[in-house]
């Protein structure tokens, strides 16, 4: 079952390249039960109101019919004609979650209310068809709150969890057993990592409307001070000439410096996307709308006046400056965003974009494209070799707004020039 524009708010609710898992046994019964409960329930209302006082065998067996039948139909209805209308996006989405959570307190509210009103308008005649739906409208509740509970641990990961990022998890992890050993309540274990103690400036990191969570890292001076050397010494332009070495910060002549960091950040993240079960494209675009949102934009020589040597008139951060600084330009913001990525492990490429010129002078992020990731109304763009790879366009230099991956529309004033494909990181020496 792939999303497709078809279904109703599908697409607005979840980032491009989500395959939701197929509806299951259980979410099926759910449906049957709650169309049960609803249909029984009315059924009661209207024989208790019918005028001519049917036979007691009709008021007592119509409810019971019409509790049996939605629960039938629903389990031999083929699963592709339930995955082809707007049933099945409606249990996808709720199965999902977000917002539509809030929904299921409102729907048992509405359900014991009907049941109500029927048990005080009902005959003593009816009582029994009035328990069976009592009974129905309990299997529906409970239906409900295994799919929140449960079925929501049954949603398919699709984000691995990289190398160099496992140690990271894996310490936090002793963490809580020591914890525990001490006594101490142990945090969870899909937990999110707070931030570094002592980490300055927290920044937020939003994963829907109305959920949140802090991240932050703390900068060692030396680490701060040896990335600003690199980078002056290079008058602000190290980015152009070694643009691997500034994005992953693992090679000459960076060697290592405000790796650490980052990967702690990166394993705060990941901790977030865990927790919520994020697909891999959702976990790209909250990487990006982060750097979108976190980043205030300002050009290099508004923002370099205090470095030693400034103002510069061009001066591409590595990701640590970035996160110290809170500010820069569209290279600042592509490098951060890019740095994410990578260590998450996504494929990434820095595009170098010609904005109204006939040579580049801006910079985006690319996150590569992969076979299971539709590309049916997204932006992309083809890299400049013959390995056919295809990038999504991503955006960073957005300030007080958001937009995902593949989400661009003014292609007529903008020519992406170069494409340089980033490496994997290498391991920890």
């Amino acid at each position: 079952m792939a999303a497709n524009a078809g279904w109703w708010g599908f697409r607005l609710r979840v980032p491009p390249g989500y395959v939701p898992k197929p509806i299951s046994l259980v979410e099926r019964l759910a449906v049957g039960f709650v169309l049960a409960a609803i249909l029984a329930t009315a059924c009661l209302a209207a024989l208790v109101v019918w005028p001519g006082n049917p036979e007691i065998s009709y008021r007592i067996w119509a409810p019971l019919w019409l509790t049996v039948l939605p629960v039938l139909l629903c389990l031999a209805t083929p699963r592709i004609l339930l995955e082809q209308s707007g049933v099945a996006a409606w249990m996808v989405l709720a199965r999902e979650k977000g917002d539509v959570s809030r929904a299921d307190a409102w729907l048992a509210l509405l359900c014991v209310i009907a049941l109500i009103l029927a048990w005080f308008r009902s005959l003593g005649s009816i009582q029994f068809a009035l328990d069976v739906a009592l009974a129905d409208s309990a299997a529906a509740l409970l239906f409900l709150i295994l799919q929140e509970r449960i079925t929501i641990h049954w949603k398919r990961w699709g984000v691995p969890i990289p190398d160099w990022l496992r140690r990271n998890l894996e310490d936090e992890e002793r963490k809580n057993v020591r914890e525990q050993d001490r006594g101490d309540t142990p945090a969870p274990s899909d937990a999110v990592i707070p931030p570094d103690s002592g980490a300055k400036p927290i920044y937020t990191l939003n994963v829907s409307a109305g959920t949140s969570y802090p991240v932050g890292i703390q900068i060692p001076d030396d680490v701060l001070e040896c990335l600003r050397k690199l980078n002056t010494d290079a008058h602000g332009t190290l980015y152009q000439s070694e643009p691997q070495a500034v994005v992953l910060m693992d090679r000459p002549p960076v060697e290592h410096a405000g790796r650490q960091e980052i990967l702690r950040l990166c394993a705060q993240i990941l901790s977030v996307a865990r927790k919520h079960q994020l697909p891999p494209t959702a976990c790209a675009n909250m990487v990006l709308a982060f750097v979108q949102e976190a980043i205030s934009y300002k050009f290099d020589k508004e923002s370099t006046g205090d470095l030693q040597g400034g103002p510069y008139p061009e001066y591409g951060r590595f990701a640590v400056e970035t996160l110290h600084d809170q500010v820069g330009d569209c290279e600042c913001t592509s490098l951060l965003c890019a740095s994410l990525l990578s260590y998450l492990g996504f494929r990434v490429a820095l595009l170098w974009v010609a904005v109204d010129s006939t040579t580049a002078n801006h910079v985006a992020v690319g996150l590569e494209a992969t076979p299971d990731m539709p590309m049916e109304g997204l932006d992309f763009v083809s890299a400049k070799d013959d390995s056919g790879k295809l990038y999504l366009y991503g955006e960073t230099a957005l300030d007080g707004s958001t937009s995902p991956f593949g989400c661009f529309t003014d292609w007529d004033s903008i020519k992406v020039e170069k494409i340089t494909a980033l490496d994997s990181p290498r391991a920890a020496m």
